[in-house]
C-alpha cells in the first residue's frame, strides 16, 4: 500500500499544477471525497499517524474547492484563499475543541485520537499562518503608500488595490476566533499574543480603509480622521489588553487556594508576549502621537482642541496600561514605553490650553512655547521619580519595580529637558524663516515665550542640585543661552524705535 504521506503529495502537487493552469477544479470534488474515504478505510487498515494528515488535507481542499464554486468571482484569488484559509482554521479549531471534549485516547473510527488531534492542530495552525502572512503583507504595503500620501499632503494615484478591501476583515475575525478556540483546547498563554497582534491588525486594516484625504467646499484636499482613528484604535488595543490581563489575574487569584499571607503580585503573571507586545505596540503609537500633536487634524464636530484632546487622552490611556503590565512583568522596555507616553501625554494636555487663532504655521510658536512648558513639567515629574523612588525610604513594593524605575526616570529627565531646548531653539528662529510672514513679537506673546523658558531654567537649575549631573549643568547653560537669544530675536523690531 503506497504510504499516505505520498498519496497527500502527490494529490498536492496535482492541485498545484491545475491551479496554475487555471484549470476549472470543480470536477475534482468527487476525486478528493473519494480520497476522504479512502483515507478513513486505510485508518482501518494500517495503524499511523500520517493517516490523519491525509484525511485533513483532503477535506480541507474539498471544502474550499466547494466554497470558491458557491461564492464565484466575486472575490480576488488572493483573497479567496487568504479567506477560505482563515475559515479553515476557524474550522479545524472548534473541531480540536469538540474532540477535546471527548476522551482523548479513544479510537473506535479506526484513526488514533492523539494522531488525529496532532493533525487536526497542525492543520489550524498552518491555515491560520497561511492567511495572516498575504494579509499582513498587504496591510504593510498599504500603510507604505498611506505614509507617502500623508509626508507629500496630497493623495498620489491610486495604488494597485492587491486584495485591500472591507472584505479583509472577515479574515482577521476568523482568525481571532480560530486562536480564541485553539486557546480554549491546548490552554496555551502565548496564543494571548497572537490574540493581540491579531486584534491590532485588525484595527489598523479597518483605520486604512478610510481615505487618507478628503476635499473640503473649494475642492482642495485635507487630510481626514484616518490617522486619528487609527491612534485610537491602538492605544485601545493595548488599554484592552490592561484590562482582560488584570481580569485574569483577579480570576486566578480568587479561585487559587492561598494563605492569608500571600500577596496578589504573587499570582501568576500576565501571559507571556503580551507586555513585549505592548511595548513594540507602544512606540507606533508613540510616532502616531508626536504627528498628531505637531500636525493636528481638525475634526468637524469639535476642531483642534477636541482632536489634540482625544489625542492625549489615548496617549494617557496607553500610558496607563503600560504601567499596569510593568508593576507585575518589569521590562526596560515597557518602562522605556511608559515614560514616553506618558510625556507625551502632558505635552498633549498642554497643548489643549493653547488658544488657537490664526494658520498654524503663525501658531507654531506658541505651540513651542506650550512644549516647553509642557517638557519642563514633564523633567521636573521624571526627576523626583529618580532621586525619590530610590534608597530604603521610597515605599518600593515587594516586586522592586520602583527600583527599576527610577534610573530610566533619571534619563527621561535628561531627554525632556533636551526636546525642551530644542523646541526652544524652533521657537527663537521660527520667525526668521523666509516662508514665515509673521514677526510673532506681540507683548502676549514674547511674556509668554519668556515666562516658558524662565520655567525651563527654574526646572534645570532644580534637576541638577538633585542629580549633580555634569549633563544638567550643561543643559542649564543651554537654557539660559536659549533665553538669552529668544529676547534678542524678540527684540530686533524694536531696535529701529529704540535707537
Amino acid at each position: 500500500m503506497i504510504p499516505s504521506i505520498e498519496v497527500g503529495h502527490a494529490v498536492g502537487g496535482f492541485l498545484v499544477a491545475q491551479i496554475s493552469a487555471g484549470v476549472d477544479l470543480r470536477a475534482a470534488l468527487p476525486t478528493l471525497g473519494l480520497a476522504a474515504a479512502v483515507s478513513l478505510f486505510a485508518g482501518r487498515v494500517v495503524r499511523g499517524g500520517w493517516n490523519g494528515v491525509l484525511l485533513v488535507f483532503s477535506v480541507s481542499t474539498a471544502l474550499t474547492l466547494a466554497a470558491v464554486w458557491a461564492r464565484g468571482p466575486r472575490l480576488t484569488p488572493l483573497q479567496q484563499v487568504v479567506e477560505s484559509c482563515a475559515a479553515l482554521s476557524l474550522l479545524w479549531s472548534l473541531v480540536a475543541l469538540l474532540q477535546r471534549r471527548r476522551a482523548s485516547n479513544r479510537s473506535s473510527d479506526g484513526i488514533s485520537a492523539p494522531s488525529l488531534g496532532g493533525a487536526i492542530r497542525l492543520a489550524a495552525l498552518l491555515f491560520g499562518a497561511t492567511a495572516v502572512i498575504p494579509q499582513t503583507l498587504i496591510l504593510v504595503m498599504r500603510i507604505v503608500v498611506t505614509a507617502v500620501d500623508l509626508a507629500h499632503g496630497f493623495p498620489g494615484p491610486p495604488p494597485r488595490n492587491y486584495g485591500f478591501e472591507a472584505v479583509g476583515l472577515w479574515s482577521f475575525g476568523l482568525l481571532l476566533a480560530s486562536a480564541g478556540a485553539g486557546w480554549l483546547v491546548t490552554r496555551d498563554r502565548r496564543l494571548a499574543a497572537c490574540v493581540f497582534w491579531l486584534s491590532a491588525l485588525l484595527v489598523t486594516w479597518t483605520a486604512l480603509l478610510v481615505p487618507a484625504f478628503r476635499a473640503d467646499a473649494s475642492g482642495a484636499f485635507e487630510r481626514s480622521a484616518m490617522s486619528l482613528i487609527l491612534l485610537i484604535g491602538l492605544s485601545g488595543v493595548v488599554a484592552l489588553s490592561a484590562g482582560v490581563a488584570r481580569a485574569a489575574l483577579a480570576f486566578r487569584w480568587q479561585s487559587a487556594p492561598r494563605t492569608p499571607f500571600d500577596a496578589p503580585t504573587a499570582i501568576e503573571s500576565p501571559a507571556a508576549g503580551i507586555p513585549e507586545s505592548c511595548a513594540v505596540l507602544s512606540i507606533g503609537i508613540l510616532v502616531l502621537g508626536c504627528y498628531h500633536l505637531l500636525v493636528p487634524v481638525e475634526l468637524r464636530w469639535g476642531g483642534l482642541r477636541a482632536s489634540r484632546l482625544t489625542v492625549a487622552a489615548s496617549l494617557a490611556g496607553s500610558a496607563t496600561a503600560v504601567f499596569w503590565f510593568l508593576r507585575r512583568y518589569w521590562s526596560d522596555g515597557l518602562a522605556d514605553a511608559g515614560m514616553g507616553l506618558a510625556s507625551l501625554a502632558v505635552c498633549g494636555f498642554a497643548l489643549v490650553l493653547t488658544p488657537l487663532g490664526g494658520s498654524l504655521s503663525d501658531s507654531y510658536p506658541a505651540v513651542f512655547g506650550t512644549l516647553i512648558a509642557a517638557l519642563a513639567l514633564a523633567t521636573g515629574g521624571w526627576t523626583w521619580v529618580g532621586c525619590d523612588w530610590t534608597g530604603p525610604d521610597s515605599g518600593t513594593t515587594s516586586d522592586g519595580w520602583r527600583e527599576g524605575v527610577a534610573p530610566h526616570a533619571k534619563r527621561f529627565a535628561f531627554l525632556c529637558a533636551a526636546l525642551a531646548l530644542v523646541a526652544g531653539a524652533l521657537m527663537t528662529y521660527w520667525p526668521r524663516i523666509p516662508s514665515i510672514a509673521s514677526m510673532d513679537h506681540s507683548m502676549a506673546r514674547v511674556t509668554a515665550g519668556f515666562a516658558a523658558h524662565l520655567l525651563l531654567l527654574l526646572v534645570m537649575l532644580w534637576s541638577s542640585r538633585r542629580l549633580h549631573r555634569m549633563t544638567f549643568h550643561m543643559l542649564t547653560v543651554l537654557s539660559v543661552l536659549s533665553t538669552a537669544a529668544f529676547l534678542i530675536v524678540r527684540m530686533m523690531p524694536f531696535a529701529s524705535r529704540a535707537g
